[in-house]
């Protein structure tokens, strides 16, 4: 009877240890999941990243032409200047040229187009140069007007950006302390059990080893009543190991439920944080 007592014990410990290491098992995969989700929420940061990278090139190329308006402003200042220059020299000439007056007075109109010729096809070089560079700066113009838009947008982009960047930099510091932690908690959880089923094992062996001792002593002499007396210490010694073993193994299963509890708590936190 003991015997059989030692072996339903033995086989119930071994069915014990494989329950708590596919438990343990089953943590660390929960672990790894939550590892992978944190690792597809990284991956979409940078894809955020690079798109606002995308956007500062933009912002870069429109500060550029922004640059190139205030060129165009500034020759455009400089042709009207030119052109104010020109038409003061053109009135002074022909105000207080005599040539001039002797020639629109003797007719001489082809030798008036000879000389004024250069001057108008100056001042029509000048004219579709002033058209040429308003037509640049009404386009700068809208490109300035796009710039500042985009300003605008990049500003409150670089705002949630930071928000986002703050928020991932606490979810991947929360999830590599519960990792960790919950890593070396599994490990010496998992190594505490080992020890406890491999010391449990021993002492079966040498309860079993015992029993059989006193069994064949007994035999041998044939004290019936001395041999149930042992087997019924002996059941009471494993019955009293047993209770033991069960109150662990009890204390493992609420153990492992509150990490599961916390995992969910994590989970819903991250969900909720996303």
């Amino acid at each position: 009877m003991a015997d059989n007592i030692v072996r339903q014990l033995y086989v119930e410990c071994k069915k014990k240890k494989v329950s708590t290491g596919n438990a343990s098992d089953a943590l660390v995969a929960k672990a790894d999941d939550h590892e992978k989700l944190q690792q597809s929420k990284f991956e979409k940061y940078l894809d955020v990243k690079s798109k606002l990278l995308k956007e500062d090139i933009i912002r870069l190329e429109l500060e550029k032409e922004q640059q190139h308006l205030i060129e165009a402003e500034q020759e455009i200042a400089a042709v009207e200047l030119s052109f104010v220059f020109f038409q003061g020299f053109l009135a002074t000439w022909i105000v207080f040229s005599p040539a001039l007056a002797f020639l629109i007075l003797f007719e001489e109109i082809e030798l008036c187009y000879f000389l004024f010729a250069p001057l108008c096809f100056t001042n029509l070089l000048a004219i579709n140069a002033e058209k040429r560079l308003q037509i640049r700066v009404s386009e700068l113009r809208e490109n300035a007007s796009m710039m500042r838009k985009s300003q605008l947008d990049s500003a409150s982009e670089q705002s949630m950006r930071e928000i986002y960047q703050g928020m991932l930099e606490k979810l991947s510091e929360m999830h590599t302390k519960s990792r960790q932690s919950q890593q070396s908690s599994l490990l010496s959880r998992r190594l505490m059990l080992e020890q406890q089923v491999s010391s449990v094992n021993d002492e079966m062996i040498l309860v079993r080893n015992e029993v059989n001792r006193l069994s064949s002593a007994l035999d041998d002499t044939g004290y019936e009543g001395l041999l149930h007396a042992t087997r019924r210490s002996a059941m009471a010694v494993m019955k009293a190991r047993y209770t033991k073993i069960k109150d662990e193994l009890l204390r493992l299963r609420l153990a492992t439920h509150t990490l599961r509890i916390r995992a969910r708590s994590v989970q819903s936190v991250s969900a909720l944080e996303k």
